[in-house]
């Protein structure tokens, strides 16, 4: 009888679950949304129970996809979103879920970056920051809330509360744990002078100590089996956040291996086995492997940006689309590859959903004149998006860390269009890895590895990873995107100034 993993990737909307073979197969997913509350504006919260409730039932509705027998999974794997604040009280029960998209904490870090907290933080930390991380909630929470901060007594991530829910177990990561603003980077441990700084002296002693990704923390209980379908007493291992399990997902798992991520948000990352100190860059983490750490770019400048402008201006191709059964983003990249090369000079900046620079900057069609026509708009919102990544990569490269491969991945990697463009703007070779769930599949390689099916991640995503196709920097083009890039950035810091 064949035999299975198990990946789960719950994010701050969906959450999904896919059974790979041991050669990386997908032989069954399924997704679902996961309801969020939103008590006040600004306030994303997880009703815990609801959460594991849902999360139970896409396994569930995974190993029944499979229509394989629950008997053949050999062990579990989870990654979760990062940060947010997730929580039990004294008695093991849910306390507190708030996710990673709160910002009620946004004033908190306006006052510490007033007065030179975050400076003094970054120091150690190597991150900056920002509402929806663990720090910022732990402080509102002080401050706001007292008596729920007062009867904290485990504080962990998404991934941790589903493993915990799966085995009884509580523990956490080095990669969740690296982002929180809350560890030395360098010494890869919780640092009490952190602590001190954001004035939660005390706490740090409901963070678990972070164990390596693919550790065996526990099985899964009799409970957990009613549950989920799964069997009872397979192994689960610690996981991981989602960005590093998309990178494993990936097989980005040597140093001087870049991921890059083009859906909802532009994710771009670096691995190095070196320390990384650069100011400029979004985030520094640790990686699956704790000795490697991550130079990360990031922003929420990608292909939702697409996705609006064919919503918005494209009803008609959509409908035909649907009517045939084809893909409307399939029928823009053929409008694209009909139309051949224009060097066209309107310039888009998918700021649609914010960005990293500065918020008031938006979005915009630019050098617009009446001989334009709807082409010159689509081609400019391709550009636009990969302008964008191009300026994330070009700060993992001022890292001094070389960029000497690059694998590809997200909704944007579906088009050959945009990957061969993508490509020649980045100047690098991008090989693209279409499994439809990476994160799983990052989460399922964790697994084999805990479990010693594979001797490490090497081994490991040798057997269960392939890239599919690889894209060359067009040379015709990359003078034209170099010289187009050159007048978007200025642009963009017209408008910063």
């Amino acid at each position: 009888m064949e035999s299975y993993l198990l990946g789960i990737d719950c994010g701050n909307t969906v959450c999904k679950a896919t059974l790979f073979s041991l050669t990386g197969r997908s032989v069954g997913t399924a997704s679902g949304r996961v309801k969020a509350r939103l008590p006040k504006p600004g306030y994303y919260e997880y009703d815990l129970n609801e959460l594991w409730m849902g999360v139970s039932g896409v396994i569930r509705a995974a190993i029944q996809a499979a229509g394989v027998a629950s008997s053949a999974i050999l062990a579990v794997g989870v990654c979760g979103h990062g940060n947010g604040l997730y929580g039990l009280d004294g008695d093991g029960k849910p306390l507190v879920g708030i996710q990673s998209l709160d910002f009620r904490a946004e004033g908190i870090c306006q006052r510490w970056n007033d007065d030179g907290v975050s400076e003094a933080a970054f120091l150690f930390s190597r991150q900056y920051c920002w509402p929806g991380q663990t720090n910022s909630l732990l402080a509102w929470l002080r401050r706001y809330d007292l008596p729920t901060y007062m009867r904290l007594r485990t504080v962990f991530f998404c991934k941790d509360y589903l493993n915990y829910c799966l085995t009884g177990v509580v523990s956490t990561d080095y990669s969740d744990l690296s982002v929180t603003n809350l560890m030395a980077i360098e010494d890869r441990k919780l640092n009490t002078g952190l602590f001190d700084l954001f004035g939660l002296s005390g706490i740090e002693t409901t963070l678990p100590e972070p164990r390596q990704s693919k550790t065996v923390i526990g099985r899964t209980t009799a409970a957990a089996s009613r549950q989920t379908g799964l069997p009872e007493g397979i192994p689960v291992v610690a996981g991981m956040i989602d960005l590093v399990a998309n990178m494993v997902g990936c097989g980005s798992i040597q140093p001087g291996s870049a991921t890059v991520i083009s859906g909802s948000w532009s994710v771009n990352c670096l691995l190095s086995d070196a320390q990384i100190q650069a100011e400029e860059l979004a985030m520094v983490s640790l990686f699956a492997d704790p000795t490697l750490q991550i130079a990360v770019e990031a922003s929420p400048t990608a292909m939702t940006n697409l996705e609006w402008f064919v919503n918005q201006f494209m009803n008609r191709a959509k409908k035909k689309c649907n009517r045939k059964g084809t893909s409307v983003f399939a029928y823009c990249d053929q409008r694209l590859a009909d139309r051949g090369r224009v060097d066209s000079d309107v310039l888009f900046l998918p700021f649609l959903h914010g960005n990293n620079l500065n918020g008031i900057i938006r979005s915009g069609f630019y050098n617009l004149s009446g001989s334009h026509t709807k082409d010159d708009m689509l081609q400019a919102v391709y550009e636009g998006i990969a302008f964008s990544h191009l300026a994330h990569v070009q700060r993992l490269r001022s890292t001094g860390k070389g960029v000497h491969s690059a694998r590809f991945t997200g909704g944007g990697a579906r088009s050959p269009v945009f990957s061969q463009l993508l490509s020649s703007v980045l100047q690098t070779r991008l090989e693209c890895v279409h499994i439809a769930e990476t994160g799983c599949l990052g989460a399922a390689i964790a697994a084999a590895v805990g479990i010693g099916l594979y001797p490490d991640y090497q081994v490991a995503c040798g057997q269960m990873v392939a890239a599919s196709e690889a894209y060359i920097p067009d040379e015709a083009m990359v003078v034209y995107y170099r010289s187009k890039f050159h007048a978007y950035t200025a642009f963009v810091e017209s408008m910063i100034k």
